[in-house]
């Protein structure tokens, strides 16, 4: 039995794997995500900004000196890189 860190209830063992595909963070390849955010102009600092977490742990995920975010941390990420947000502007004085 597998409890759901969303909803704090257990998750019958026909429906695990499905959870698990439907979560996708088991598998994910966290240093090429954080790379491609990198790539839209994300900053470190940004990212975890807007997944509410500190710059050194995003560095340590990019790094691979992290492997497995927290979950929360992990759903974020992934919800950052799906969506069509685009980097903040460059914060440097005018």
């Amino acid at each position: 039995m597998f409890i759901s860190a969303e909803y704090w209830r257990p998750i019958p063992e026909d429906r695990l794997t499905e959870y698990r595909r439907a979560v996708n963070v088991a598998d994910m390849d966290w240093q090429s995500l954080i790379a491609d955010l990198k790539a839209r102009n994300f900053r470190q600092e940004d990212i975890a900004s807007i997944c509410n977490t500190k710059q050194s742990t995003v560095s340590d995920l990019a790094r691979g000196a992290t492997r497995q975010p927290s979950f929360a941390l992990g759903q974020a990420l992934i919800a950052l890189h799906k969506s069509k947000r685009k980097a903040p502007a460059d914060k440097q004085a005018a």
